[in-house]
């Protein structure tokens, strides 16, 4: 298992951006909702063929938002699909993805996506909510930075097309931007 994201760090210098947890619980110790566990195993099994899948010109499901409140196992379900993919889970810290200075949470966010590009690994962005609520919320003077970050992540997402699986969750659905629900392929 690949951990390159261990050495991830923010354009300032502070800290990494991503956290890699090898040790994960398997999706056999959550009790699950039978469609939200059906919407796991499909992605799971398109996962698991996504070379016969590319071969046909298809793509494997790779773009997850998970909503709930806090503590109903969205975090733990994301380790769970690593685990079942067996590849390690890079858990983005968004208080060192997220910069102070103009620009730069986008330019750490896009070093994030670009090393997942070549990497087998579920990359989680627990908390999206903090860089991808509405564009029209907010003071006047954060707007322009929050619509710069929300639209680099939108851009991201649309582009990515490498075999990590990109989980992104969160607690509070009614902030997100309604953009970025279509970025994901399951919800």
């Amino acid at each position: 298992k690949s951990t390159a994201f261990a050495i991830l760090k923010p354009i300032g210098g502070h800290g990494e951006i991503v956290d890699v947890v090898a040790d994960l619980r398997p999706l056999s110790d959550l009790v699950l909702p039978t469609t939200t566990r059906a919407s796991i195993d499909r992605v799971l099994a398109e996962n698991l063929q996504a070379a016969n899948l590319a071969s046909r010109g298809l793509r494997a499901s790779n773009r997850l938002l998970f909503c709930g409140p806090p503590g109903c196992g969205k975090t733990v379900a994301a380790g769970g699909i690593a685990a079942a993919l067996d590849m390690p889970l890079a858990t983005v810290r968004m208080d060192a993805l997220i910069e102070g200075y103009l620009g730069q949470t986008a330019a750490n966010l896009r070093k994030v996506f670009d090393l997942a590009k070549g990497q087998r690994v579920a990359l989680f962005l627990d908390e999206i909510d903090a860089i991808g609520r509405s564009r029209s919320s907010g003071k006047d003077q954060d707007l322009t930075e929050v619509k710069r970050v929300v639209n680099s992540l939108l851009t991201m997402l649309e582009e990515h097309r490498g075999s990590a699986v990109i989980i992104a969750a969160t607690n509070h659905q009614e902030s997100l931007d309604p953009a970025l629900w279509r970025r994901f392929d399951e919800v």
